[in-house]
């Protein structure tokens, strides 16, 4: 579990391209191939918690876990698993 948490904390540092600590719409949109999303906006509307406009790291890893747990594959996660739980 610690394991994982690690790698979706890296991941949003690498995401976090201004490093004010969030993610805003705009940062999610280089996960969209990823997560098979439409668009950053519908990212962040979909994953933060607070509704704030912006994911922390806190939410990230979270939300990020939750998914990972969703998935039917071990390396892939699809919006098409996250909307059948």
């Amino acid at each position: 579990m610690e394991q994982a948490l690690e790698y979706y904390r890296k991941r949003f540092v690498e995401l976090d391209r201004n490093g004010d600590g969030f993610l805003d719409a705009s940062e999610l949109d280089a996960a969209l191939p990823l997560m098979y999303a439409k668009s950053g906006r519908d990212l962040l509307i979909s994953l933060d918690r607070n509704s704030d406009g912006k994911l922390s790291v806190s939410e990230f890893t979270v939300i990020a876990n939750w998914l990972f747990q969703l998935a039917k594959s071990p390396t892939q996660l699809t919006m098409t698993d996250v909307e059948k739980s």
